[in-house]
């Protein structure tokens, strides 16, 4: 008999983006079985199916392609500025947490696994993402427009590396960034111990706590432990 595991709310909280864009309105569907096909969609995917199943004629006129997927990656380097606008939490993936940004100039960034990274240049208006740094506390500037610059990369030991930030915004975004943050004091003060995961100082450290629960159950599934 194997060892149960279980999920706290946050690991599901954080299962729940994994399937989905990082638009976070979209919602997330887990297909548990495949579906049996009605005749309607057999006859859908033949050669000459009739005119009563046939795609209505449509204008498209108007209509502009957008950036969708997995956006382009920015590496940091030392010496390296952006000005961006916060959009979102990309949680899809729980191996690899990120930040989706705006960009609002033109941005050299890589798609593709980094080892055969390609270069991409996003332009100004488009998106890309940045990985989740814990000297970078992005999340009290979601919908608020900034400007980092990357410092320097320092060792900390044991094969990891911390790298150095500074950040920059206007007045105006201050305010409404420490408005934000003591309404969600607030907020924390009344959630129970097992709330789902907040955007709070501790995003980094308690993401990497949900992956690691997230790895162990994933492992134990498939290992058959019950």
């Amino acid at each position: 008999m194997g060892q149960i595991l279980l999920m706290k709310p946050s690991d599901l909280h954080l299962l729940a983006f994994a399937s989905s864009t990082f638009n976070p309105i979209e919602s997330v569907i887990f297909t548990m079985a495949k579906k049996n096909k009605t005749a309607d969609e057999e006859i859908l995917q033949t050669n000459g199916a009739p005119v009563e199943f046939a795609d209505g004629d449509f204008d498209d006129a108007g209509f502009e392609e957008e950036q969708i997927g997995f956006p382009p990656y920015w590496t940091p380097v030392a010496g390296r500025k952006l000005r961006i606008k916060v959009i979102a939490l990309d949680a899809r993936d729980p191996e690899f947490v990120r930040w989706t940004v705006q960009a609002t100039h033109n941005v050299a960034c890589q798609s593709g696994p980094s080892d055969e990274a390609e270069p991409r240049l996003v332009k100004a208006g488009e998106f890309f993402s940045m990985s989740l740094y814990a000297g970078l506390p992005l999340q009290r500037y979601v919908g608020e427009e900034v400007i980092v610059s990357c410092k320097e990369e320092r060792d900390i030991g044991g094969g990891k590396s911390f790298w150095q930030w500074t950040l920059r915004c206007t007045s105006e975004t201050h305010a409404r960034v420490n408005a934000r943050l003591e309404e969600q004091r607030k907020l924390m003060a009344e959630q129970a111990s097992e709330a789902p995961l907040l955007l709070n100082d501790n995003l980094y450290a308690e993401t990497q706590k949900a992956k690691q629960r997230v790895q162990d159950a994933m492992k134990a599934a498939k290992s058959g432990a019950i």
